[in-house]
């Protein structure tokens, strides 16, 4: 039979800006709020920046982006959970969570597509997967763009727009990603049990390409599969 994810138990748009700007006066001592940029519809694109601010020396700059499919539920309450599970333990004094802050600052940007998911709120479609205007804002980036798993067709769910960044939200994941200058990126998904790290496209694992520190996270990758009871693969 079909499924259909019960409203009342994700955010929505509307309670995930709302959720959003509360995080900052909920730890106080480790987060802090910014605006990114803004989606076709209007939606301000959110960072939320966790990190210890007293601490000294470079601190390794980690993106995370979540809420990129309209459909994929699960990583905006993810995002949630992780924020709050980090806040927690640093209030407790945990010396894992400690130690990371003291030398990692997170850039998470909670909700990528926010015009996507207020597109399926409306309409009901449960299976939308890109944003309002039907790009995949996964397809909008400038890494082998029009290549083998995107379609220049604005019916087909990963339609990659009329040209590479041409989406306010993939220009706002740029943007940061550059003014930080981070050190790693991390994009989480659902559907699938999968860590993938690059190359992952079509023509890079045709030609077996490598990335200089693909050995390290694979070892990294299998850690977080020993760490899940190998859930994830």
């Amino acid at each position: 039979g079909t499924y259909y994810p019960k409203p009342d138990a994700y955010h929505t748009v509307d309670l995930y800006n709302k959720d959003v700007v509360k995080l900052p006066a909920e730890f106080p001592a480790i987060v802090k709020l910014e605006t990114v940029g803004k989606t076709h519809g209007g939606d301000p694109l959110y960072l939320t920046r966790v990190t210890d601010p007293a601490a000294t020396g470079k601190r390794l700059k980690i993106m995370i982006t979540f809420g990129e499919h309209a459909r994929e539920f699960l990583p905006v309450e993810s995002f949630f959970r992780l924020v709050r599970d980090i806040g927690a333990k640093h209030a407790s004094k945990d010396p894992s969570t400690l130690h990371i802050l003291q030398h990692a600052e997170l850039l998470l940007v909670g909700l990528v597509n926010p015009s996507g998911r207020r597109h399926l709120e409306k309409t009901q479609d449960m299976c939308w997967r890109g944003m309002a205007n039907g790009v995949d804002v996964n397809r909008n980036f400038a890494w082998e763009y029009g290549g083998p798993g995107s379609s220049a067709n604005k019916n087909n769910e990963e339609f990659r727009g009329a040209h590479v960044f041409s989406e306010p939200e993939s220009m706002a994941m740029r943007d940061l990603a550059k003014r930080e200058k981070i050190d790693a990126f991390l994009s989480m998904h659902t559907g699938a049990q999968y860590i993938f790290v690059p190359y992952g496209d079509t023509i890079s694992k045709r030609t077996k390409r490598r990335h200089p520190t693909t050995r390290k996270q694979l070892t990294l990758a299998n850690v977080m599969w020993a760490a899940s009871g190998g859930y994830y693969t």
